[in-house]
């Protein structure tokens, strides 16, 4: 299935103008819910749908009846029953600056699937970004091939700014599942979802690749093909709040790739 994703993305990039594709979802209206900011994965998803043939809708929560779970206003079955009957199809975003505790965000786009039949797409919650592991993985085969065998090393970077576990988890679990020699690196303290772990190490015994973990930045540059630079929370982030988390990152100024 990612095969057939990644070849049929690689054609629409190279047709991205012929009639083959401009009017593939022509009368098409896509939902956008953007309970976070976005740059690009909102100006993607847009002109996406504009040179489809179709027309997205920006959907901003705090303007709307929308709200999370467990809170007062529209429920989710009723908000989601609405757009279902109107759209042809609902992205959602939403990280976990916008919920309470880890996991209601990838809850809430699960709660939005179970009461429409249209297509619910993740555009980022608080433990997945499959579009955009989608398009770093494509990026890596147009410029490596076969990925099989390579080594991805996925390091945590020093930035004062906080980021989300979603990216690298997602593209941690889709370089597993390619066979990629998978190292990842990072200070003590910064681990991901042990549950998303397990699972790359599952797939990188299935796919005959290889995942580890390393807090020795200095060797795990070594033999690395590709280099993937991002800065990630802490899990401490759900208690000890933002500023304190952005904080504990300053005696981590050496973690960078030059």
């Amino acid at each position: 299935e990612l095969d057939k994703v990644l070849n049929l993305a690689k054609d629409v990039k190279k047709n991205r103008f012929s009639p083959k594709y401009t009017k593939l979802l022509e009368g098409k209206t896509f939902l956008m819910v953007f309970y976070n900011p976005s740059l690009r994965t909102r100006i993607s998803f847009e002109v996406a749908m504009t040179e489809l043939g179709g027309h997205s809708q920006f959907l901003e929560p705090s303007k709307m009846r929308v709200k999370l779970l467990e809170v007062e206003g529209e429920t989710v079955k009723d908000s989601a029953s609405v757009m279902n009957r109107y759209a042809h199809g609902i992205g959602i975003r939403i990280l976990e600056d916008a919920v309470e505790k880890y996991g209601d965000g990838d809850l809430l786009l699960r709660e939005h699937a179970k009461y429409t039949d249209i297509p619910i797409i993740n555009m980022a919650d608080d433990i997945y970004h499959p579009c955009q592991a989608l398009a770093d993985t494509m990026g890596v085969t147009e410029h490596l091939g076969d990925v099989k065998g390579k080594k991805l090393l996925m390091m945590w970077g020093y930035s004062p700014k906080m980021r989300s576990w979603c990216s690298i988890q997602s593209n941690l679990l889709i370089s597993s599942r390619f066979g990629m020699n998978v190292t990842l690196a990072h200070p003590e303290g910064f681990d991901l979802d042990p549950n998303i772990i397990t699972t790359c190490k599952e797939y990188a015994s299935e796919s005959e690749g290889s995942f580890e973990i390393t807090h020795n930045l200095k060797e795990a540059f070594k033999d690395a093909d590709v280099v993937y630079s991002r800065n990630w929370m802490s899990s401490r982030r759900y208690e000890i709040g933002d500023e304190a988390e952005k904080a504990s990152y300053e005696k981590y100024k050496d973690w960078k790739c030059t």
